[in-house]
């Protein structure tokens, strides 16, 4: 690294939010072809525009924005069945019961629930389709812009990808304790890891926590730990 860019990025770290600095270090970068130029003038605009789109969606009408939306998201708004919502949501969302039942539950006092998100239109009109009018009633709206607050941060996956068979009630015992589920749905979980289907564990947790969890299944089951981006 030469002097000059040395003193860019010392700019840069001095103060983040200097835009300008940003741009005059992008075109040092372009102007000696390097790809990083790019990449930090793109970065500047992403940053700097999901505000203004917020801002700007305040003023439109949600008809329009659901009409022109890119990425979509279903939400519950009544569970007729609350049963037979449950059984949809944990189909759906890959949710433990009690977790399900949580999520329907919010909605008795007039709230809304979130089920999916992120959705293209196709997977959203799919999916709010399962919700037969005589089970439960949901809506399907534009998911908002990412704003910096809820760009995604860094985090960790932990999956299960196998259990030793002699030490299933163990197994069993820490999933229950890192993943809040009931003793049928942990059992359940064990045992399709045990069949061939890893399973998620926790997402979005810090390194040293991840870590914890796999100390936790050592001589007794395999877990993986993969990097994942989730939103504040």
């Amino acid at each position: 690294m030469d002097e000059t860019e040395a003193r860019f990025l010392e700019a840069v770290q001095r103060d983040p939010e200097d835009d300008e600095v940003r741009r005059v270090y992008a075109d040092w970068l372009e102007e000696r072809g390097d790809p990083r130029g790019e990449y930090l003038r793109i970065e500047l605009q992403l940053y700097r525009l999901p505000p203004r789109l917020a801002q700007l969606a305040t003023g439109i009408s949600q008809a329009w924005l659901n009409a022109i939306g890119r990425s979509y998201r279903v939400v519950l708004v009544e569970a007729k069945l609350a049963i037979n919502t449950i059984k949809i949501v944990r189909e759906v969302t890959g949710l433990g019961l009690k977790d399900s039942k949580d999520l329907v539950d919010a909605t008795r006092a007039g709230g809304v629930a979130v089920i999916r998100t992120h959705l293209d239109r196709q997977a959203a009109d799919e999916l709010a389709a399962k919700f037969t009018h005589d089970i439960a009633r949901v809506r399907i709206e534009t998911c908002e812009p990412v704003t910096p607050a809820s760009q995604p941060v860094p985090g960790c996956t932990v999956r299960l990808v196998s259990v030793t068979a002699s030490r299933r009630i163990e197994a069993i015992k820490i999933v229950r304790e890192w993943t809040d589920l009931g003793l049928r749905d942990a059992r359940d979980l064990v045992d399709a890891v045990h069949a061939g289907s890893p399973a998620i564990l926790r997402e979005g947790v810090d390194p040293a926590t991840a870590n914890t969890i796999a100390g936790a299944f050592a001589d007794i089951g395999e877990v993986r730990i993969d990097e994942s981006f989730l939103r504040r």
